[in-house]
């Protein structure tokens, strides 16, 4: 789940620094599909200056009326509000494509190269309706490390 990876990060946050500036982007493609959301967002609540956003790409009907989920994939206007000054890190996680396409709209946005950190995986649904099969070598492509800044967008 692209979500997992936060919640460490978040915990750790909340015993080391829990008065940084966190923003937390998920983007799923229903609420059945991001269960730990609930979770993250208690999280967040711990922490006081952070805010989140949910992006539902196919959400059921009616959600709208449940959550303030918004409808879509982030816009780059989306990013450009949640950049600001782009003197922030950011953390992605998700599939090959979706991370590719937010890179570049952060570039376009501001933030430098270095300042971006991913973490890829195969989504099944994609692969499977493009008609690929996950690498036999594992749906990683980098070489993990010790993340010090949490999930998506984090402003110093």
């Amino acid at each position: 789940m692209g979500i997992t990876p936060v919640l460490p990060v978040l915990r750790q946050l909340i015993d080391e620094d829990p008065k940084r500036v966190v923003t937390v982007l998920n983007v799923a493609r229903n609420l059945a599909e991001t269960p730990l959301w609930d979770e993250a967002t208690a999280l967040l609540a711990r922490l006081p200056n952070s805010s989140h956003r949910l992006h539902l790409t196919a959400p059921e009907p009616g959600i709208s009326l449940l959550t303030d989920a918004r409808t879509g994939r982030p816009t780059e206007s989306d990013v450009d509000e949640l950049v600001g000054d782009g003197d922030l890190d950011v953390y992605l996680c998700g599939p090959e494509g979706f991370v590719g396409g937010l890179r570049k709209t952060l570039a376009r946005a501001g933030v430098p190269e270095q300042r971006i950190t991913d973490e890829l995986f195969f989504s099944p649904r994609t692969g499977l309706s493009a008609g690929a099969a996950p690498s036999p070598a594992g749906p990683l492509r980098r070489p993990l490390h010790r993340l010090e800044h949490p999930h998506q967008l984090v402003r110093r």
